[in-house]
């Protein structure tokens, strides 16, 4: 399988704080969206509903973490310890609009504290 490269990326930094339960073992640090070729921006509004509901991972969460990886060493964040995980409501917990990917890292022991969840949107080569 080859490599897939970034074309451009664009980093939001996040608004929304997170603060870890005692229990939580990893913490949501950025939601990931892959700027694709969606009905909607052809005007197909009908078309964009479908494709919410059915549109499945177009990469693997192995494959979404060294995409990344600049963006994890600005933060001082081992890309080792990362793990991504597919989800449709990855935007928005109500419907399907912006399915994505959660980047989450593991919570030290140290200590909780907050964590600013971040939104990345990404354009692949093809």
């Amino acid at each position: 399988m080859s490599e897939r490269k970034a074309n451009s990326i664009k980093i939001e930094r996040g608004r929304r704080v997170n603060f870890p339960r005692k229990r939580q073992k990893r913490v949501r640090i950025a939601n990931m969206f892959l700027d694709q070729d969606r009905p909607i921006k052809r005007g197909n509004i009908l078309g964009d509903f479908e494709w919410r509901r059915t549109h499945e991972a177009p990469l693997s969460s192995k494959e979404i973490v060294p995409l990344i990886k600049g963006y994890l060493q600005s933060r001082d964040i081992d890309p080792e310890e990362v793990t991504a995980q597919y989800d449709k409501y990855t935007g928005c917990s109500m419907c399907p609009c912006s399915p994505g990917f959660k980047v989450f890292v593991p919570i030290p022991e140290e200590g909780s504290g907050a964590y600013r969840t971040d939104d990345i949107w990404l354009t692949l080569e093809e």
